[in-house]
């Protein structure tokens, strides 16, 4: 399988999970990946300076491992992103789990 494809499915994947887990319906961001597919979605969520409102939810449920970023550091989409959005998911997800943690 094509390693976009693969990413796409992925992305699609964290969508459902988040719908059918968490009872958390991330709308705005299927509508992002049914219109611009995940590697898109993922490129532009990534070119904000802040987090996605998705991610602070996702955060505040204890499931980071549901987010962008998460599916963005796997080793097999290494060859996919630059080192800088690697870096910022990276940044993201070590920051905000720190911060979670020390507050709860």
């Amino acid at each position: 399988m094509d390693i976009y494809k693969e990413f796409d499915n992925e992305m699609m994947e964290i969508y459902f999970l988040s719908k059918k887990q968490l009872h958390y319906n991330p709308s705005r961001f299927l509508e992002m990946l049914k219109s611009e597919g995940g590697y898109m979605t993922a490129k532009k969520l990534l070119s904000y300076n802040e987090p996605s409102e998705g991610f602070t939810k996702l955060l505040l449920l204890g499931r980071l491992d549901l987010t962008v970023e998460a599916v963005v550091v796997k080793d097999k989409y290494r060859l996919i992103f630059t080192d800088a959005e690697i870096s910022k998911c990276k940044e993201r997800l070590e920051k905000n789990y720190l911060e979670f943690n020390n507050i709860t």
